[in-house]
């Protein structure tokens, strides 16, 4: 079984990233993640890491989530130190030194064989992705020059299919764990955002006022405010779930990840539109806060994947 970290310890961990985080609103965080250990902190002691396991990524990307931090922690923290773990590079990514995106058929775990071009994720200026070749080998190949900003800012890039560059020993075996736990730091980033936009959205019904009451008053108000408390707590159930049974090694972690991401996709599309809704259409504004976290929640899914996908992943695992 895996180093499973003890409640009060993910309590602190939680607090410690959420101070950074606030802090770092507005800023490339990264420089500050690697300062903290927190890129690679689920990794052994031996590695390099914390040994904070699947529960501790959760923790640290729920509170980036929550702040809506330009990073995609499961991606920065998570799949590369562990796809990486043991070599020159990996120890560089983890310090802030080096930067590496992560293509797309990687994250499907679907090696090219159609010869066309696929997208990469990753932060600003990473030099070299992580991509599946034709053969199923992980490598690691240059990043064909500049990226491109997705909605909420995040970089993404176009990669021609390429069989040159490193191939990574022993990643394509790493790859399904790997995955799932991304998977999982990526559905626990997707509540943290959730819970914060939750949390806004509250606080605007109790404020804002129509017909001489609050709006929250109402009761068709109140009924929608259950179904976003419901919604949430849905996500982050199945969320912890998946990260438990990966620190517990149980035969049902890989499922578990997908659950928890199929229904962070399903809860967070209800919150993120009603959200926006109850707040009168400002929420997609540049002037709201809660437009980040609505790009984010929708970028996200980008990334990782919709509900159909992962519904087939599901069964199959």
């Amino acid at each position: 079984m895996a180093a499973m970290m003890e409640k009060s310890d993910l309590e602190v961990l939680a607090r410690s990233v959420a101070r950074f985080a606030d802090e770092a609103k507005g800023t490339d965080p990264l420089p500050g993640l690697a300062e903290l250990g927190l890129i690679g902190a689920g990794l052994s002691e031996a590695q390099g890491g914390a040994e904070a396991g699947a529960q501790g990524e959760a923790a640290i990307a729920t509170e980036i989530g929550r702040a809506g931090l330009q990073a995609t922690p499961a991606l920065e923290c998570v799949l590369v130190p562990l796809l990486l773990a043991g070599t020159d590079l990996g120890t560089q990514v983890s310090a802030g030194a080096a930067r590496v995106a992560v293509s797309g058929n990687l994250l499907d775990a679907r090696p090219d064989h159609a010869g066309l071009p696929f997208t990469a994720f990753g932060p600003e200026g990473a030099t070299q992705v992580l991509m599946l070749d034709g053969s199923g080998a992980l490598r690691l190949a240059p990043l064909p020059g500049p990226a491109r900003q997705m909605i909420d800012g995040r970089a993404i890039w176009t990669v021609p299919p390429v069989d040159a560059g490193t191939v990574i020993a022993g990643g394509a075996e790493a790859l399904p764990l790997a995955l799932a736990r991304a998977l999982s730091a990526a559905a626990a980033d997707a509540t943290g955002a959730m819970g914060a936009l939750y949390e806004m959205t509250l606080a605007y019904m109790r404020e804002r006022r129509q017909f001489g009451q609050a709006l929250g008053s109402f009761q068709t108000i109140q009924f929608r405010m259950v179904d976003l408390s419901i919604a949430l707590e849905e996500a982050r159930a199945l969320s912890g779930a998946a990260a438990r049974a990966l620190d517990a090694q149980d035969p049902r972690a890989a499922q578990l990840a997908h659950a928890a991401w199929v229904q962070a996709v399903t809860s967070g599309g209800l919150i993120a539109r009603e959200a926006v809704q109850l707040h009168g259409g400002i929420g997609m504004t540049e002037e709201s806060a809660t437009a980040p976290l609505v790009k984010r929640l929708t970028v996200d899914e980008q990334v990782f994947g919709g509900v159909e996908a992962h519904l087939g992943r599901y069964r199959a695992a």
